[in-house]
């Protein structure tokens, strides 16, 4: 899998997002990814506005089948890539310059059904995304991997943090010393031979234990030509003390991160399909 992937030109950036399998003390009726963190915007989408923002071609959100209806109805199927709309608000014909990216809601394995842990939606995901993308052509297989978990609140739009998902094999976003490799709910990537190392482990991993992120990807393997971003604002919404802190301190949401979820974009997408 590592060799035929690094061998082909691909600019394939799969966007994950792990939905199901968090560990909360919030009951509610909705799922916690539904969380509102303003108006009538949800921690899922922000998550999708990270996966846009980082130029990714596809967004693998990996939920159980009893959300994904209500998942998919606050999302949709595409999502307007909002790194081609910044740059087609300085050009002539800027509806031609308009792309979108599809959304695709991958469902918990039987033979993983019952391992608790974020870990385990992430490795669904990728093993989603590789499978689909070499079954329709090996040059579109994913490169690289980033991974946006919706119980982390912090700003989608990183323009740093782009190129350098490009240019390093791994890449963590950081706050006051934590990351996903300490249990924080913060963006990272990965390549495909990093990915193919943590399988190898996940697969041997006790199936009593708790397959939270940071120890399905905490290897040493990860740190290998990797990168850090700092961000300084940052909330941890999987609590509810820790929801409560967020909105306390909101998170300022852009029109343009509302613009890729508005009945507007919405009608446009029934057209492409």
């Amino acid at each position: 899998m590592t060799e035929k992937s690094e061998m082909t030109s691909s600019k394939h950036i799969a966007g994950i997002i792990p939905v199901s399998k968090v560990q909360t003390d919030i009951d509610l009726v909705l799922h916690p990814s539904m969380l509102p963190i303003a108006n009538n915007y949800y921690a899922v989408q922000r998550s999708i506005v990270e996966c846009s923002y980082m130029g990714c071609k596809t967004i693998w959100i990996v939920c159980d089948d009893s959300i994904a209806p209500l998942l998919k109805e606050a999302c949709g199927d595409f999502v307007l890539s909002l790194t081609q709309h910044e740059r087609a608000k300085f050009a002539n014909f800027s509806n031609e310059m308009k792309r979108y990216v599809p959304i695709f809601y991958v469902p918990i394995s039987y033979k993983h059904m019952n391992k608790k842990g974020l870990g385990v939606s992430v490795m669904e995901g990728v093993y989603a995304s590789y499978t689909v993308s070499d079954k329709l052509s090996k040059w579109i297989s994913p490169y690289r991997y980033y991974v946006s978990m919706p119980y982390g609140v912090y700003n989608p739009r990183n323009v740093e943090l782009r190129s350098l998902v490009k240019s390093n094999d791994s890449v963590f976003l950081t706050h006051n010393g934590e990351s996903a490799r300490t249990g924080a709910h913060l963006g990272f990537s990965f390549n495909i031979r990093q990915f193919k190392h943590c399988s190898y482990l996940f697969k041997r991993m006790n199936v009593k234990s708790h397959y939270s992120v940071d120890k399905v990807f905490g290897d040493d393997i990860m740190i290998n030509n990797s990168e850090t971003y700092e961000i300084d604002y940052y909330h941890d919404i999987s609590t509810w003390q820790g929801y409560q802190d967020m909105m306390s301190d909101p998170i300022a949401v852009n029109s343009d991160w509302r613009y890729c979820f508005s009945n507007a974009f919405k009608k446009d997408e029934r057209k492409i399909v």
